[in-house]
């Protein structure tokens, strides 16, 4: 074989790697889940819809829940509903709906999000702080409207761009106890900002006093 054709081959071999390779970086795209929304304050029995966001490639996604029966699921483009139906409370295994995924990357992902269940009380009613602190420890609950009124979500982690749902939406938050969350204005952490600290058990923040009600783009979580 003449040296030429040892260097076409080489150089060919090493054209293939390097494709090889960047096909198998364009196969894994992470993924992971931004936030949960539904209703938190629940009653035994009842049907209620959740949805969450996803960014990334999934190759699946499903729901489980603790305490209750997921009746339907479905999607629409990067965010997946379900219907679950809360039929049980132990308080020894706290009642939540979990999301669980495998992504582009072959890893496993999920979230969870811890119900509040009662006989009683309305599924609309949102604004007992006695609620809110029994979240799990470095929980923050964001609300649709003032006084930790109407639809809302909970968090756990930061998150750099809030869902369209969500986006400039919020109006109060409440801050688990120890936790010190910053929102900001634009996505990716940009913009004016304000710091909240939950004090005591947690504390709601009506977002109208201090200047970020409806503005909110982006949080981070300390």
């Amino acid at each position: 074989m003449t040296k030429q054709k040892k260097y076409w081959l080489i150089m060919a071999g090493v054209v293939v790697f390097a494709l090889s390779g960047s096909f198998a970086v364009q196969a894994c795209q992470g993924g992971y889940f931004r936030d949960f929304s539904g209703q938190t304050n629940v009653q035994l029995n009842n049907t209620y819809k959740y949805s969450v966001f996803a960014e990334g490639r999934f190759k699946n996604i499903n729901f489980s829940a603790t305490g209750g029966e997921v009746l339907n699921t479905w999607n629409e483009n990067n965010q997946y509903f379900a219907e679950v139906r809360w039929t049980q409370n132990d308080p020894n295994d706290p009642t939540k709906l979990k999301v669980y995924g495998e992504d582009g990357c072959d890893k496993m992902q999920d979230l969870r999000y811890f119900m509040e269940v009662s006989n009683s009380r309305s599924p609309n009613d949102n604004s007992n702080n006695d609620n809110n602190a029994n979240l799990p420890q470095g929980t923050v609950r964001f609300f649709e409207q003032s006084s930790g009124q109407g639809k809302s979500f909970v968090a756990t982690r930061s998150m750099s761009k809030l869902a369209s749902r969500w986006n400039d939406k919020i109006r109060s938050v409440w801050v688990g106890k120890n936790i010190t969350i910053t929102l900001y204005e634009h996505a990716n952490y940009g913009g004016r900002s304000v710091e909240l600290t939950g004090e005591g058990r947690g504390t709601m923040y009506n977002l109208s006093e201090v200047g970020f009600d409806r503005v909110m783009s982006s949080f981070e979580i300390e």
